[in-house]
């Protein structure tokens, strides 16, 4: 699965939800969502998208651990500020450089 439409009705992805989903690229995190858990995106390899709204109000530590192709972080500048250590380096970095306000 390349995608994953998450259902606006859902306020928490739980721990390891889409650890291992190496073929999803893009991720839309729907305006609800308050709460990434532990490992929730861990080794999704191909993943180089997501989208985090400002109603998120925790990221757990490990959630994109080897997330090795992320490289942009769609969300507003506080919301990144507030998480931007819970993003692997080269997202951290990339975004930061090209893609605020876009």
């Amino acid at each position: 699965m390349k995608s994953i439409l998450i259902p606006k009705r859902v306020s928490s992805i739980l721990e390891s939800a889409f650890e291992g989903c190496h073929s999803l690229s893009e991720i839309v995190i729907p305006d609800k969502v308050i709460r990434i858990g532990n490992a929730v995106f861990k080794d999704c390899s191909s993943l180089h998208c997501i989208t985090i709204p400002d109603s998120v109000e925790k990221i757990e530590k490990d959630a994109f651990v080897g997330c090795k192709s992320l490289k942009k972080i769609k969300a507003s500048r506080e919301t990144f500020e507030k998480f931007k250590d819970y993003f692997p380096l080269k997202a951290r970095l990339f975004s930061k450089l090209r893609l605020f306000g876009s």
